[in-house]
């Protein structure tokens, strides 16, 4: 099949499969396994090039890894330190010799036993992190302790590679070259720690100063990918560089914005990875193979329970932390088909060997997310107890200012921005910023302010920000159209939270109202207003006396250009019909039908788009009366609406 259609075809079977999984609550990685295997050259071969899937799933782990350091640091990593080094050690040391002595018994020579051990000692990176990103476990203490091990056995990569052409009969390398190697990754993992502490804090800098998305996006892919190539470069394994440059770019207050923009392609690409992997099971072998497949199945879900539950246990770490890792490492992990692929062309295991071991290595992936499932209930039946709902998600340093709440969310930091941050500090509330302005950032961190460094508009970003847990929303951005993307956003996240909104002209006030904002401010109109307060303060009119006034005039006009009262009239003209408004003056001379009226009254007979809006007396403006207010002789009734309407106001008023 042409690539397009393939394409296509399989786009349409995944959305198929991903409803139906979501329906059942399957994890997304049995779906795309399962889609794999459906699509793959053993099924309908609707997607042939293998190789271009798998180039593609590639970059799917190296995105996975990298979000993944973006969300610790250096210094979480080193408080679990002991976790990677002495439970890391056990559990590969543990699993090859198990597995080694299995397999001797049944009469494989001593090299390929070994093999077979180096091919079951690994696990899964990418299917057990996505797991637990899922799940919102990754800081957890289960989190760390899984993340620990695996960054352990993607190093115990590196003497494998070197161990192996041993192992196949070929030379191995020589110990001559071996201070050259060595040098070589001491020199790179230099040149990463010297990026992170200074070279790659300076260019996110300067990058974030220039305001451009695509910039900073293609910035830190570069940054991500350079990393993981050097670090494969120096015999490391790609998947463990991008967690490194993760780590780097964590450790700058950009992290989090880069996160936001990295999570739609991480999901895209590592969904093609796991499909890579379903296209690669051949049902035929399974059916023909099926006792000695399930066999191995259940061997290798056995020792790696046991291994991995054993190393976490020696470490003292509670039970059901030692449980969770039993079920979660105990699948076969990516690098594994890397080597199994060498020794089936080395001719070191036979192809019948190799498809035996790649049917049960991908059956325990499909089922490692049932298997972590199944861990708490396990738990909670050996120790007899009432489930346990663990909390503690709580990132490891963490400032403990970020779980405030009755907080003000500011998004946007301009002028209006930070005139709501100086009120709220005046009010003794504490703010959370969220802007793209490192220069800003940099200041009000300096006094105390929470400040976020990404784009608004981002779900990720708003929930950092507490938006769930705030008092209150104001959204500065510009223009409206953006605005009303992060008040939309907003309300889906916190229903009920208060959300003021700023916009430039009073058109975009419907813009704002109809995506959920409670309160829409025009910047342009209040401009106004305050000018037209300067003249009545020119004129000779008190504080008094204009502010009830301004009160009047802005209740109508917000009233008078919402969605509601506008319905059937073209936006376009919402803006016109306001900056085409005046007011008018009338006067309840002697014998005037509005004497002895109340306000009601009038305002009960007033023309289209006219409301009353003051009434001075004796020298005085009185802006806000009641409707029950009456009217009396020598009165000036202040009217705003379109021009045209001064006959029709005289007459009512005066009958003349």
């Amino acid at each position: 099949m042409e690539f397009i259609p393939a394409v296509s075809l399989l786009i349409l079977i995944s959305l198929v499969f991903l409803f139906i999984g979501q329906k059942f609550r399957l994890p997304s990685v049995v779906s795309f396994l399962v889609i794999g295997m459906l699509v793959g050259p053993f099924g309908l071969a609707i997607i042939v090039d293998q190789a271009l899937i798998s180039t593609f799933g590639e970059i799917g782990i190296i995105l996975l890894l990298f979000t993944i350091g973006l969300e610790l640091s250096f210094e979480d990593i080193a408080r679990f330190w002991k976790i990677i080094l002495v439970g890391g050690f056990m559990q590969v040391c543990t699993t090859i010799i198990v597995i080694a002595s299995i397999t001797s018994v049944l009469g494989f020579p001593f090299n390929e036993a070994v093999f077979f051990g180096f091919l079951v000692s690994l696990s899964s990176t990418a299917i057990v992190m996505r797991v637990l990103q899922e799940r919102g476990a990754v800081e957890t203490l289960e989190g760390t302790t899984l993340l620990g091990i695996l960054i352990f056995q993607d190093l115990a990569i590196i003497p494998m590679i070197l161990i192996t052409p041993l192992l196949i009969g070929k030379t191995g390398p020589s110990f001559e070259h071996l201070p050259l190697g060595v040098a070589k990754v001491i020199l790179i993992i230099t040149v990463i720690i010297v990026a992170a502490i200074w070279l790659i804090p300076a260019l996110l800098d300067r990058v974030a100063r220039e305001r451009n998305r695509e910039l900073f996006l293609f910035t830190i892919a570069g940054i991500c990918f350079t990393v993981a190539y050097l670090t494969n470069a120096a015999g490391l394994s790609l998947s463990l560089g991008a967690f490194i440059a993760g780590l780097v770019i964590g450790e700058s207050e950009y992290s989090l914005d880069a996160l936001s923009d990295i999570l739609p392609f991480r999901d895209l690409f590592a969904g093609l990875f796991f499909l890579s992997i379903g296209m690669l099971l051949d049902m035929q072998v399974i059916l023909t193979y099926f006792p000695l497949v399930f066999l191995v199945i259940v061997t290798i879900l056995a020792v790696k329970f046991l291994t991995g539950w054993l190393s976490v246990a020696s470490m003292g770490l509670p039970p059901r932390v030692a449980i969770l890792a039993g079920f979660s490492l105990c699948q076969i992990g990516e690098f594994s088909f890397v080597l199994a692929s060498s020794g089936l062309q080395s001719e070191l295991i036979s192809i019948s060997t190799y498809q035996i071991f790649l049917s049960g290595a991908i059956v325990t992936m499909a089922a490692t997310p049932f298997l972590m499932g199944a861990a708490q209930p396990v738990t909670d039946i050996l120790f007899c107890r009432e489930p346990v709902r663990t909390g503690g998600r709580e990132k490891p340093g963490e400032d403990p200012r970020l779980k405030i709440s009755g907080h003000v969310v500011i998004a946007g930091f301009g002028t209006a921005g930070a005139a709501v941050a100086r009120a709220a500090e005046i009010a003794g509330m504490q703010c959370h910023v969220i802007d793209l302005d490192p220069d800003a950032a940099r200041r009000e961190k300096e006094k105390g302010v929470l400040f976020t460094i990404g784009d608004a508009k981002k779900v990720e970003i708003l929930s950092h920000a507490g938006i769930g847990r705030a008092a209150i929303l104001f959204v500065t951005v510009r223009p409206a159209k953006q605005a009303a993307i992060i008040v939309r956003r907003a309300r889906r996240l916190a229903p009920g939270l208060p959300i003021v909104a700023l916009a430039g002209p009073p058109d975009d006030i419907p813009v704002l109202s109809s995506a959920g904002a409670d309160e829409v401010v025009s910047s342009e109109y209040e401009g106004a207003l305050r000018l037209f307060a300067r003249a009545l303060a020119r004129f000779g009119l008190t504080g008094d006396e204009i502010d009830p006034l301004l009160s009047r005039i802005r209740t109508h006009t917000y009233r008078g250009i919402s969605p509601r009262s506008s319905e059937g009239l073209p936006q376009t003209k919402i803006e016109k019909r306001f900056e085409d408004n005046r007011i008018f003056s009338v006067t309840v001379g002697k014998g005037a039908r509005a004497g002895k009226k109340t306000v009601g009254e009038i305002e009960a007979h007033l023309p289209p788009g006219v409301s009353l809006v003051a009434i001075r007396r004796k020298g005085r403006t009185l802006g806000d009366v009641s409707g029950d207010f009456v009217l009396e002789e020598g009165d000036t009734l202040l009217f705003s609406g379109p021009p045209g309407r001064a006959g029709e106001l005289a007459f009512l008023v005066s009958g003349e």
